[in-house]
């Protein structure tokens, strides 16, 4: 059988991106390697590029029409499939041979770009309407703007035949009645298994201590109140603070820091450009603190203690939901006697908290398999649809990042085969 994995970002530099994309090709391998010959096709998420913004531009209202109707026509596939084409290249065939088409959810869907490109849903919109294929959802979270915003997002989430959120905030927001039903897998990091070993001596960074992450809504921290609390815990713990960050926006906190206090390490995605570099990294620090999602994940998996703080969705909240209050702590509002207090409270349990969390994580991972046994009935029976109306062969690979001319170019060529998509014909 072959598994055709959409929205793929395990190729970026951030470790949540690495962690999850290979997490979930495992997790995958765990559910059908024992009962089948199992292959794994991937068709990458591209980076936005100049021609997702021309279509955004050109056709966002038409590709918006588009992707949230339910029974779209014969001739409105055509459209989604000639632009993913511009877009994707021949890449796109790669849908027509799988048995199973798996969407990697998004964690920053509502922000209104998912709706006017064919960047990130246009695969699977052709692999449900053009290819017939059996299609799922996994790994997502669900955020959106306002009701507008949240009615289009449930028309998009009926292209696939089963949807599995990733948090409990998430299924909450999917009760209405115009939504999907949706059942829970937690995020596909917390199955991976480092793919290769980096040895580290244990006296590393010379001495016991805590990591820092940042967080996707740093800017509303204060910054100077929260590193002057970092650094009152590592004198009073006696413990090095070490930064970790693969996003550049969260070397701010580090510049505020280093005013502070000069006695820490970083540990960024430039000198551990891989995700199974930080793992050890992770499991040999006392605790964890920070706003980033999944290297939460990943120190919650090496059953190191987490304190959570402040991230830009409710997706903390759901993280602590899972794995249990008494095990994660989330700070709404992160200073020196909350920190404090939550790290008084972790070194005083020692093994007994890194226990419970190892304990937790078995139990998701458990449940993740018991949820997990209705894709199987996908598969079964599947007829392919006739698809030689929307075959077309390209030359062209996913985008890479293009000269102007070339783009140019390529915008003529792409012109030329929408012109005719007349705006009002959708309204």
């Amino acid at each position: 059988m072959k598994i055709l994995i959409t929205n793929y970002t395990g190729y970026r530099s951030n470790w949540g991106s690495q962690a999850t994309s290979r997490g979930l090709i495992q997790f995958l391998k765990e559910i059908w390697s024992h009962k089948t010959e199992l292959e794994i096709d991937i068709l990458p998420y591209p980076p936005t590029h100049l021609l997702d913004h021309f279509h955004e531009l050109t056709q966002g209202t038409v590709i918006e029409k588009i992707l949230s109707k339910e029974q779209p026509t014969k001739r409105e596939i055509e459209i989604i499939n000639k632009l993913c084409r511009s877009r994707f290249g021949s890449a796109i065939n790669r849908i027509q041979t799988a048995d199973l088409v798996v969407f990697q959810g998004e964690g920053s869907l509502g922000t209104g770009r998912e709706f006017n490109r064919c960047q990130i849903f246009g695969p699977s919109f052709l692999a449900k309407y053009a290819f017939d294929k059996p299609i799922v959802s996994i790994n997502q979270t669900i955020s959106y703007r306002d009701k507008r915003d949240g009615d289009k997002l449930a028309n998009i989430f009926k292209i696939f035949d089963q949807n599995y959120a990733r948090e409990s905030a998430s299924l909450i927001a999917t009760q209405g009645s115009n939504w999907p039903k949706f059942n829970l897998i937690p995020d596909a990091a917390f199955f991976y298994k480092p793919i290769t070993t980096f040895n580290y001596s244990m006296d590393e960074f010379k001495r016991p201590y805590f990591c820092i992450t940042g967080s996707a809504n740093l800017q509303s921290y204060d910054l100077e109140t929260y590193c002057n609390a970092i650094s009152f815990i590592a004198k009073q713990k006696k413990l090095m603070p070490v930064f970790m960050y693969s996003r550049s926006s969260d070397k701010k906190m580090v510049d505020v820091f280093r005013k502070i206090n000069t006695d820490f390490e970083i540990i960024s995605s430039k000198s551990h450009a891989d995700v199974d570099s930080i793992l050890p990294i992770l499991e040999r620090a006392h605790f964890v603190i920070g706003g980033r999602y999944h290297t939460s994940i990943s120190s919650l998996s090496c059953g190191t203690p987490v304190i959570l703080t402040p991230s830009n969705s409710k997706k903390s909240k759901g993280l602590q939901d899972l794995i249990g209050a008494d095990n994660v702590a989330l700070l709404t509002n992160p200073n020196r006697d909350s920190i404090q207090r939550e790290v008084d409270t972790i070194l005083s349990e020692g093994v007994a908290r890194r226990t419970r969390i190892n304990q937790s994580v078995r139990l998701l991972n458990q449940l993740s398999i018991n949820n997990s046994k209705n894709l199987m009935n996908l598969i079964v029976n599947t007829k392919n649809k006739e698809t030689s109306d929307f075959i077309v062969t390209e030359p062209n690979p996913i985008l890479p990042t293009l000269n102007v001319c070339d783009l140019l170019l390529r915008t003529l060529s792409v012109r030329r085969n929408i012109k005719h998509y007349d705006r009002e014909e959708f309204s």
